[in-house]
């Protein structure tokens, strides 16, 4: 799935967005759905950013990534409004 806002491109289901106001109501099945980030998420979405740096920056170490976590955990979704795909309470990218 891809999401476009003010030009940028999100692949997967987890995007951030610092200034932009969204609104996303997307119900996808019984128990899957798109939603406010909650913060009993960030281990979920902590993994899954980690993921997705390393493979699309291949070329940039896994340390490096691993060295901003706590920026990502502390700093940046906390001071972001994020939305999250919830598949039965397991937070997944595909």
């Amino acid at each position: 799935m891809l999401y476009t806002h003010l030009g940028l491109e999100y692949q997967g289901y987890i995007f951030t967005k610092l200034n932009a106001r969204i609104k996303i109501s997307l119900e996808t099945g019984l128990n899957q759905m798109i939603r406010e980030f909650t913060s009993t998420d960030m281990d979920q979405v902590l993994s899954i950013w980690l993921d997705a740096s390393v493979q699309a920056h291949d070329f940039v170490d896994r340390y490096f990534w691993e060295s901003k976590l706590d920026d990502m955990r502390d700093v940046y979704i906390p001071g972001s409004e994020t939305f999250v795909y919830d598949d039965e309470g397991t937070i997944t990218r595909r």
